[in-house]
C-alpha cells in the first residue's frame, strides 16, 4: 500500500459541502464541487471549489478563495475567478483565472480493503449479534459480522483495525482509545457491509462521546465508511456526528454523507458530500501530516497556497 495523504482539513467530492450558522473549518477547504455557505460560517484557511461549475457561494474565508464563480461570499486574502458577484475581497482579485483541477479524494478503495483484511487476518466476531460492548473491552484486529454498539459508561481500547459488516453507533459518554503498545499509529474502524452499502455501512455517533490516542502527535482514530447512499442519489447518511462528540478522530466516507451538527469537534474529515450545521468544528492537525497505520507504510501530505493569518 501507500498509506494515506490528507491535504486539506476538509476535502470533498461532487457533493460538495454545505455550511450554516456558526460552523467552521480551521484549515484549507477542497471541493470538487459546489460550497455553499450561510450565516456566521467562518473557514480560516484557503477555500477551493474545481472544474468549470465551480462555485463558492455565501462563504466568509479568511484566506484566498479559487472557484470559476464566486458570489455573496467574503475573502480575506486574494480571489481567483471567472466570476465574481456581491463578494468582497480584501486582497488582489484575479478575473479570468483557470478553474483549479478535479483531484481524487486522499484514501482509495484497495486501501480501505487492506485495513479490512488485516482486521479480519485477527478472528472475526459473530455472536451474539448485535455486539453490544458492556465496560471496558479490547478489540482489534477484529472482524464483527453484525452492528456494533458502544454506549453509555463503555470504553473500548482498540489493539487493531476493526471491520464491521454493519453499522457503528456510538453514543453518550462512550470512550474510545487506542492501547498504548501501538505508539505513534492510527487505527483504522470501518463500517463495510458488502451486501448492503446503501441503507446499512452506516456510522452514528452522539453525545459525549471522546476518541483518545496513545499522546503521540499523529496517533489518531480514523472512522470509515463505505456507505454509498449519497452517491447513488439516496437520501441516507454515511456518518452522522452530533452534539458533543470530541477528540483524536479522523472521518472519511468517499462514497457517502458526512453530517457534522452542534458542539463537535475534529480532526479531517472527507467525504463524497459533506454537511456542516450549527457550531460543527474541523481543526485540522499538523499530526496528520504524516500518519503511520498499524501496518504498511506511512501517509504524507502536500499543501497548497497556505497562508498564515493573525
Amino acid at each position: 500500500g501507500t498509506g494515506a495523504s490528507f491535504h486539506y482539513g476538509v476535502q470533498v467530492g461532487g457533493g460538495g459541502i454545505t455550511m450554516s450558522n456558526t460552523s467552521q473549518v480551521i484549515g484549507n477547504v477542497f471541493s470538487n464541487g459546489k460550497i455553499d455557505g450561510s450565516n456566521s460560517n467562518i473557514i480560516d484557511g484557503d477555500v477551493i471549489s474545481t472544474g468549470p461549475s465551480g462555485l463558492i457561494d455565501g462563504i466568509h474565508s479568511i484566506g484566498s478563495a479559487y472557484a470559476h464563480t464566486i458570489k455573496d461570499s467574503t475573502v480575506g486574502q486574494d480571489a481567483y475567478y471567472q466570476t465574481i458577484s456581491g463578494t468582497s475581497v480584501s486582497g488582489v482579485s484575479h478575473p479570468g483565472s483557470q478553474d483549479q483541477s478535479v483531484a481524487p479524494l486522499p484514501i482509495s478503495d484497495a486501501k480501505i480493503e487492506e485495513w479490512k483484511a488485516e482486521a479480519a487476518a485477527g478472528g472475526t466476531y459473530s455472536s451474539p449479534c448485535p455486539y453490544s460492548v458492556s465496560g471496558n473491552v479490547s478489540i482489534g484486529p477484529k472482524k464483527i459480522n453484525c452492528d456494533l454498539n458502544i454506549d453509555g459508561s463503555d470504553e473500548v481500547t482498540l489493539t487493531g483495525n476493526v471491520w464491521v459488516s454493519g453499522n457503528i453507533n456510538l453514543s453518550n459518554t462512550a470512550k474510545i482509545k487506542i492501547d498504548s503498545s501501538l505508539g505513534d499509529k492510527t487505527v483504522v474502524m470501518v463500517a463495510d457491509k458488502e451486501s448492503n452499502r446503501t441503507s446499512s455501512s452506516k456510522i452514528s455517533l452522539a453525545n459525549s462521546v471522546e476518541f483518545s490516542g496513545t499522546g503521540s502527535l499523529r496517533s489518531y482514530i480514523l472512522l470509515v465508511s463505505q456507505n454509498n447512499s449519497a452517491e447513488t442519489g439516496g437520501g441516507n447518511t454515511a456518518i452522522n456526528l452530533s452534539n458533543s462528540a470530541n477528540g483524536k478522530v479522523l472521518l472519511y466516507a468517499p462514497h457517502g454523507k458526512i453530517n457534522l451538527s452542534n458542539s463537535i469537534g475534529v480532526k479531517e474529515a472527507s467525504a463524497y458530500k459533506i454537511q456542516l450545521n450549527n457550531s460543527a468544528t474541523v481543526t485540522y492537525e499538523t499530526g496528520i501530516a504524516n500518519l503511520l497505520f498499524t501496518s504498511g507504510p506511512s501517509g504524507g501530505y502536500s499543501i497548497d497556497s497556505w497562508k498564515e493569518t493573525e
